[in-house]
């Protein structure tokens, strides 16, 4: 037990010092060796910058969708009281609506990151919620509201929807570009998640996802520092997060092939099963079985 703690350490630590994230070194290895394999087909600006700069706001606002989703939400009875967030429940008529918003109002871009790939995309997860204030925000992880990466390879990607208007106010997204993370993590000189770029000095500005209803982002957020930003006093924020993976699967290209089996871990919005069954290989063996399957 002692031996595999070490091998831990070193690997988060390794990570930190070599890669500048948090996580861990093989991870990093292997998104190395992949994006070199991969990177001869870039070949558009959407995927030169989203490489670049870790995110890539749509230039497309789907405020349409986002007025749709935001009034099913609404009709539900959302018991209030003394909660931090909200989890919305995803019926049938709100699962119809973001598949159709999937399959064709992201079709262009999930087109473009299919051909990058040399892979299908498919969608492993979704999380549907609303965030309130919270006075014990600032010393407390309440929802992902310190900085941190997701710890999956870079195969792995997320899109945010705002699905209201928001300002500073309301608690926006916070993400550091890949460049920002690796001079972030840098200065606070510690090898794991922790609560101190918050209370960090520095000149180094996140992108903060404001503006309305409908503005998107996609993120590589096992590369970029993110977190979820805390609502003032009577204020919240409702948002989408749609988890992407890219996994050259043959049998079937349909974004949500995975649901027949995954259902409930696609749509509940709390369980990463499927997402880590496809982009979180645990030991060497499935780090070479995932990268042979990219060639």
């Amino acid at each position: 037990m002692k031996i595999y703690k070490l091998i831990i350490f070193f690997d988060k630590y390794f990570g930190y010092l070599f890669f500048k994230n948090y996580n861990p070194f093989r991870y990093n290895l292997l998104d190395m060796f992949l994006k070199k394999k991969l990177s001869k087909r870039i070949n558009n600006n959407f995927i030169k910058k989203f490489l670049d700069d870790g995110y890539f706001i749509l230039d497309y606002n789907f405020s349409v969708f986002s007025e749709k989703l935001s009034s099913l939400i609404n009709l539900q009875d959302k018991n209030i009281d003394k909660v931090d967030y909200y989890k919305f429940e995803i019926n049938e008529d709100i699962k119809k609506l973001i598949k159709k918003f999937v399959n064709n109002d992201l079709s262009d871009y999930l087109n473009k990151l299919k051909e990058y790939f040399n892979s299908n995309v498919y969608v492993t997860n979704i999380t549907l919620k609303r965030n309130f204030y919270s006075s014990i925000a600032d010393r407390e992880e309440i929802y992902n509201n310190f900085y941190h990466n997701d710890a999956y390879v870079y195969n792995h990607f997320k899109l945010f929807i705002n699905l209201m208007d928001i300002d500073v106010n309301t608690g926006p997204t916070h993400i550091f570009s890949t460049s920002d993370t690796r001079k972030i993590i840098n200065m606070v000189r510690k090898y794991k998640r922790n609560n101190q770029i918050e209370k960090l000095d520095s000149e180094i500005i996140p992108y903060k996802h404001v503006g309305p209803s409908g503005k998107s982002l996609f993120c590589f957020t096992s590369k970029c520092l993110h977190k979820a930003g805390v609502p003032s006093k009577n204020k919240f924020r409702d948002y989408l997060i749609i988890t992407f993976v890219a996994y050259p699967n043959k049998e079937n290209d349909n974004c949500f092939y995975y649901e027949e089996n995954f259902e409930e871990e696609i749509w509940n919005g709390d369980t990463n099963k499927l997402t880590t069954n496809l982009a979180k290989p645990y030991n060497l063996k499935q780090m070479l079985t995932l990268y042979k399957k990219f060639i």
